[in-house]
């Protein structure tokens, strides 16, 4: 059965299977490699100081986007407790980290935040603004870090360059063209009309009407963003400046984990600077957690600096710590609602159509791109 056909259900199952086939595949390479003779004596002296700076990493990171939240909310004259934003934050990690490209957490927190008693323009207008900062941080910084430590970058990713151009001109293009539906609105309906029935008439969009719908939705959100902008800068500087500092904690959870393993030869910003150039060249991945491109990526681009065959074991302490940590307790949050919702039938049965409904919503959009993926290979 084509995996399209398959219930919401069952492809939440396909994407938890797909999951534990990357973290067996990953528990694989971590100790079958020929390099370490002793992968778990290995594994049993690690820095325990250092992994719990990793879970201090990991909770920053966490607790600053739960700021960014609050911050936004509360200027807007919107009350919301800072433990309410500090679990749409995880929620929304939940989502993103087990749909195909991350397209399940945003819905998620948007719900979320209107059971809270927040209209859905505003916190649609949240959510676009964080990722229009999200992505303008993780361009400047990659960009800064890259000129900084340009010769460092050069010899260590000798050859695969090309990949962090192209994560950098893919997640890039989003900020002018973010800025381009602010200003020009009706240029961009106009563009996306021309491709929309482009796509229609190559076989390459199925739907045109949806397609058109969810293109319309995309532009009035973040235009909605770009009108905000412009009318409070100030919050938009403080979204901008928590978002850098959340890209610096999550990044320094790699260096982190270095010094868990005893290495103190290569310094932290130059692990963060690998680190972030990793970062920018699988986000773009479609799969669940940008899985294949995180893990291969992290093999190449850190060896070298992980010595004596430990570049495998360290992947299984990051990706812990990175992604699989995003699903443990964003899994523990959800079974603790449904628990407390099945004490109300009423607020239970609400809680599960609106969690299938959600995501409808995102296998939709995957489905969107999956068509579009095949149908170019077909015609090529």
């Amino acid at each position: 059965m084509p995996l399209k056909k398959l219930s919401p259900l069952a492809k939440r199952l396909v994407n938890i299977g797909f999951i534990t086939l990357t973290l067996g595949v990953v528990v694989l390479i971590a100790f079958s490699n020929s390099e370490l003779q002793d992968a778990w004596g290995v594994l049993f002296t690690l820095s325990p100081l250092w992994l719990f700076a990793c879970l201090l990493g990991w909770f920053a990171y966490l607790l600053l986007d739960a700021t960014s939240m609050y911050i936004f909310f509360t200027r807007q004259k919107y009350k919301l407790r800072f433990l309410s934003a500090l679990h749409m934050s995880t929620l929304g990690f939940y989502y993103s980290s087990i749909t195909p490209g991350a397209s399940g957490g945003q819905p998620m927190q948007v719900y979320y935040a209107n059971k809270k008693g927040i209209p859905i323009g505003v916190s649609t207008s949240a959510v676009a603004v964080k990722f229009f900062c999200s992505q303008f941080a993780m361009v400047f910084l990659g960009g800064l870090v890259w000129i900084l430590h340009n010769g460092f970058v050069q010899t260590q990713l000798s050859g695969v360059q090309f990949l962090v151009i192209l994560g950098m001109c893919i997640n890039g293009i989003a900020i002018p063209g973010i800025v381009l539906i602010g200003y020009c609105r009706r240029l961009v309906q106009v563009c996306a009309a021309f491709f929309v029935r482009l796509g229609a008439r190559m076989h390459i969009i199925k739907d045109p009407p949806a397609a058109w719908a969810s293109t319309m939705r995309v532009i009035d959100n973040f235009h909605s963003c770009m009108t905000f902008v412009r009318k409070d800068p100030k919050t938009i500087l403080i979204q901008l400046g928590t978002a850098c500092a959340q890209l610096i904690c999550f990044m320094s959870i790699t260096y982190f984990v270095y010094r868990a393993f005893g290495f103190a030869d290569v310094s932290w910003d130059k692990i963060v600077t690998i680190a972030l150039l990793l970062y920018i060249s699988s986000s773009y991945t479609p799969l669940p957690g940008a899985s294949g491109m995180s893990e291969g990526g992290f093999l190449l681009y850190f060896k070298g600096i992980f010595t004596e065959g430990t570049v495998s074991l360290a992947l299984l302490v990051w990706r812990l710590f990175t992604y699989y940590i995003f699903i443990i307790i964003g899994a523990v949050v959800t079974l603790v609602n449904s628990a407390r919702g099945s004490k109300d039938p009423k607020r239970a049965s609400e809680f599960r159509d609106e969690q299938l409904r959600l995501e409808r919503e995102a296998q939709r959009r995957a489905e969107d791109k999956d068509d579009a993926t095949d149908n170019m290979s077909a015609e090529g």
